[in-house]
């Protein structure tokens, strides 16, 4: 496990200046793009004190993390899922979302990590092949038993269609997680998830607390307009 004390939302002089451009001027701007999306300024605008987080920071945030399991020797072997993923597995079933792995054996991977957006809050859900356990992370510290359940029985019939055999899923733990940082207003549970999501693909013990949203909410803008995660 790696020491985490590394990496405490430390922003520099040179860092505030990018941030602030990326923030400042035309919503419609392009930043960025890469892993098929593009991130415009009103994207990162969502970084911005007391906004919500969107779907394409988190996605683009979520694909940082995999490309440096990638890329990075002692990282974990990581997937993610697309924001998009859970909403259509929960109204339309398996069949729907087949295509999300159409390229990607998520059985030979370590974590997979799915981001869950319900009620106007931002969650995470970690499927962890090393240990048999998924587990769901949620900064104001809910239960979703539902949730667990529900991609639980996806894990199945993604190893029936893959595999073609049966997946024993009652070996399994599901845990709600609960000694983990917690947020402390309405709008930081975006960025919890991002924050969580990185920490437990490098195996780091979460140190950080409420008080570093402001300072990681300008980090990631940083992180997301340069393609590349601080931690590396």
């Amino acid at each position: 496990m790696q020491d985490s004390s590394a990496i405490l939302a430390q922003v520099t002089p040179e860092m505030e200046e990018m941030i602030t451009y990326m923030l400042r001027g035309t919503p419609e701007t392009q930043l960025c793009k890469k892993f098929n999306i593009e991130i415009k300024r009103k994207d990162v605008q969502t970084l911005r004190p007391r906004k919500y987080v969107n779907d394409e920071i988190i996605n683009f945030y979520m694909n940082m993390i995999v490309e440096r399991g990638e890329k990075s020797s002692g990282m974990l072997n990581v997937f993610a899922f697309s924001t998009f993923f859970y909403p259509q597995l929960k109204k339309s079933g398996y069949d729907a979302v087949k295509r999300h792995t159409r390229k990607v054996d998520i059985f030979s991977k370590d974590v997979i990590l799915v981001p869950i957006f319900s009620m106007d809050h931002w969650s995470l859900i970690v499927i962890d092949f090393r240990f048999l356990t998924i587990r769901y992370y949620d900064s104001m510290l809910t239960n979703n038993n539902p949730c667990l359940n529900l991609i639980m029985r996806y894990v199945q019939e993604e190893h029936l269609e893959k595999r073609k055999c049966f997946y024993d899923i009652d070996i399994w733990n599901k845990e709600n997680i609960k000694d983990i940082p917690m947020q402390i207003n309405l709008w930081d549970c975006g960025v919890f998830v991002c924050k969580y999501a990185e920490y437990l693909s490098r195996e780091a013990k979460m140190s950080f607390t409420a008080v570093h949203m402001p300072n990681y909410r300008k980090q990631i803008v940083y992180e997301i307009c340069t393609t590349k995660l601080i931690v590396s």
